[in-house]
């Protein structure tokens, strides 16, 4: 096996946060330690990664990516103000993209509707209902995006995927190669 030199961003001993927002709520505000580092070659480049006490990690092998840690304490808040309308914002990007903008209503509760026209009255989305004749089993409301409902969107897709990231129970091939 072949020796990698490799500048790591962390040092032992170092407080990191992770970078997005977790779903679980058991994340430190003092943040976690790195305990140990490792990097592996993969994809013609090399990843670092850390491991972190006071982090249960549900395999104990797995390491965290560098790229979901920061020395800085987030200060994460969504675009758009609270979790739930964050889940809403996201899929109703979904059905934008996927659906030509066709909404399922049944996902959504009361107050995601109440959201949803608020954001229509603002000009944030647009939002409402399909006439009657062309509902179908794909939908009866319909959602176009603004400019500035597609950047939030693009933000919270962003923070959505690192913070699932940092929760990996996996380990990547190169990853259990390095182990070995």
């Amino acid at each position: 096996m072949s020796s990698i030199t490799v500048d790591f961003e962390f040092e032992i001993g170092d407080t990191v946060y992770f970078k997005a927002a977790r779903h679980n709520l058991s994340d430190s505000p003092k943040g976690f330690t790195v305990c140990e580092r490792g990097a592996v070659e993969c994809h013609g480049g090399v990843q670092r990664f850390y491991r972190l006490t006071g982090f249960d990690n549900k395999d104990p092998l797995s390491g965290i990516p560098c790229v979901a840690l920061t020395k800085d304490k987030p200060a994460y808040s969504t675009l758009v103000g609270t979790r739930d309308q964050a889940t809403l914002l996201l899929y109703l990007e979904c059905r934008a993209v996927d659906n030509g903008g066709r909404v399922h209503g049944q996902h959504m509760n009361a107050g995601d509707f109440k959201q949803a026209e608020a954001w229509n009255d603002d000009g944030f989305i647009g939002f409402g209902r399909i006439a009657s004749e062309d509902v179908n089993q794909y939908g009866a409301h319909w959602v176009t995006f603004s400019d500035a409902a597609w950047e939030a969107a693009h933000h919270e897709r962003r923070a959505r995927a690192e913070s699932m990231l940092s929760n990996r129970n996996y380990r990547t091939t190169a990853e259990k190669r390095a182990l070995t």
